[in-house]
């Protein structure tokens, strides 16, 4: 990346008056409450902005560099007495008190950098600077210290790991250096007994843990912490192998947390940069001048005899099963399976909800230059809504999954924004499965069968009989510029307030299956039977098993 680019595509934005790059806040609808579309300064990007300052070797730039940092530094809640002790704010606009809530894991991300700062360029600061640094880190290292996140939380559990490590050598205290070895030793251990990542095969997650590992060793003087952090960066890489589908140039499902349906540009660049391949969708004439895009590690090569994944399949057609959350009994553990031919890709996962971040039912196969990608979504009033949980049967093309309602779950947000009544207002609450496609078609087989195409490839959707609180559910067909879809409509009319408690019944399903598009369509449904407060769903030889009413997530 070059820094001189980097900085001139953020000094048109640069603010006198705050020391502080300036942006557009594109609200993700939590934590903060500023309005899309405001002015903002955002607190991550400007201690980056400082670091790269600063990376740049220019003796110009130091001086703005320093201001950078103390008026971040300036944000930081400093009294040891207050939950919010060490942390940050996202926005210079908006103080921890104001937040909805505040983000624990700014301690991490803005620490990340005062290390950097401290290890790599302590000599071109002043003095006074070092010593307010190294003090806010210090906040910031016994912030993730008393927070102890747990190694179910991937990428922050490695980044904590990182920071706390880093600032045991900085400040010269051993609990924290000892704190970050035994931290990432318990993480290496809880994932191979697990079976993979927590926060499993993520677009945007499983790299921001793959660079933690690179932090780690970039910054951590503890040899048995590098150790591990090798171990685990490797592990990685395998994980993102085993699901990458070179023809489309995608991470196949399933997703634990994702904001996109693609992967963006920055990550395709770092994939082909890293593993040597010809990965689709990379721009070599594109400039790397996105701040976002820096973080501070200097990355690592993908091992060589991993790499060779990304070139092709190994096989023409390949199908994968991996336990990714272990629970007792095991039936009651998460499991991805991936299916993927050479054109092809399509991936679920065994059991979750359905809230934004996450891809549980995906596919993805060549469509020119933008592969088309299938998936569904539950919308309460057009919006993503968390407190719907499903369990689905896959085996190679073909996936069943059965829906039932959540009592402790959130609106957009799976707890962030959980009503203290557990009660919904909807006019619309609507199950639908899209191809998001230029040329994506939708024919309807019949009243219960339809068919979504684009290119070469299809997926049919089979939707038997049903009901939602007590209603039955009716299917409905769109499409718009850039998709077709098939909505499973679960209740459209007045607003009403819907409880989601033990009390709220649905009996909610839909099968799927990937075909090439030439291929015939066989039109049957899946069976249903309700058993002991149970609903047990089969089709074609698999068979999926949810509660009749509301419980809690598990």
């Amino acid at each position: 990346m070059s820094m001189d680019k980097l900085l001139k595509s953020v000094e048109k934005r640069f603010d006198e008056a705050v020391s502080m790059p300036s942006s557009i806040c594109h609200s993700i609808g939590y934590h903060s409450r500023l309005p899309d579309g405001c002015v903002c300064h955002s607190t991550r990007e400007a201690i980056y902005y400082a670091l790269a300052l600063i990376r740049s070797g220019k003796k110009k730039h130091l001086a703005r560099a320093e201001k950078v940092i103390r008026a971040v530094l300036a944000l930081q809640e400093t009294n040891p007495y207050k939950q919010t002790y060490g942390i940050w704010p996202w926005f210079q606009e908006e103080p921890l008190e104001k937040m909805a809530p505040p983000d624990w894991n700014w301690a991490d991300f803005i620490g990340a950098a005062l290390c950097h700062i401290l290890l790599e360029h302590r000599k071109a600061l002043s003095k006074p600077l070092v010593r307010e640094t190294e003090a806010a880190l210090e906040r910031a290292a016994w912030s993730i210290f008393r927070r102890n996140v747990q190694p179910d939380y991937t990428n922050i559990a490695l980044m904590g790991a990182a920071v706390t490590s880093a600032a045991g050598r900085i400040l010269k205290n051993d609990l924290l250096t000892e704190y970050a070895r035994e931290r990432i030793k318990a993480f290496w251990k809880f994932t191979r007994k697990t079976g993979g990542l927590n926060e499993y095969n993520s677009p945007t997650y499983t790299f921001v843990a793959l660079f933690e590992t690179e932090r780690i060793l970039q910054l951590s003087a503890d040899m048995e912490t590098c150790k591990y952090a090798e171990k685990v960066r490797r592990l990685i890489w395998q994980s993102l192998a085993e699901h990458y589908h070179p023809a489309t140039g995608q991470l196949a499902g399933p997703h634990s947390r994702a904001y996109a349906l693609l992967l963006d540009k920055g990550t395709i660049r770092y994939l082909s940069e890293m593993t040597g391949a010809d990965i689709p969708g990379k721009d070599s004439k594109e400039e790397k001048t996105d701040l976002s895009l820096f973080s501070g590690e200097t990355h690592l090569p993908c091992p060589k005899e991993v790499a060779k994944r990304f070139r092709k399949l190994p096989e023409k057609e390949l199908e994968s099963t991996r336990r990714f959350i272990r629970r007792e009994p095991d039936s009651d553990s998460c499991y991805g399976t991936t299916w993927m031919t050479e054109q092809a890709t399509f991936g679920s996962i065994s059991r979750g909800c359905t809230w934004v971040q996450a891809h549980p039912l995906i596919a993805y196969w060549i469509n020119g230059k933008k592969p088309a990608v299938f998936h569904f979504n539950f919308l309460k009033n057009g919006r993503e809504f968390s407190s719907l949980g499903f369990r689905t049967a896959q085996r190679k093309n073909i996936a069943l999954t059965a829906f039932h309602p959540l009592t402790d779950r959130g609106d957009y947000h799976i707890h962030l924004d959980h009503p203290a009544d557990q009660t919904f207002r909807a006019s619309e609450l609507v199950l639908r499965y899209s191809l998001e496609a230029e040329n994506a078609e939708i024919h309807e087989l019949s009243d219960a069968v339809f068919e979504l195409r684009a290119g070469d490839w299809k997926a049919v959707v089979h939707v038997p009989e049903g009901s939602f609180d007590g209603a039955p559910i009716a299917c409905a067909c769109g499409k718009n510029d850039s998709a077709a879809y098939v909505d499973i409509i679960c209740y459209t009319g007045p607003e009403k307030a819907f409880k989601f408690d033990e009390s709220l019944q649905d009996q909610l399903a839909a099968a799927v299956e990937i075909l090439p598009a030439a291929d015939p369509v066989k039109e049957d449904l899946p069976e249903r039977n309700t058993e002991n407060g149970s609903v047990i769903t089969t089709w074609r030889g698999l068979q999926v098993t949810v509660p009749l009413h509301g419980v809690p997530y598990d």
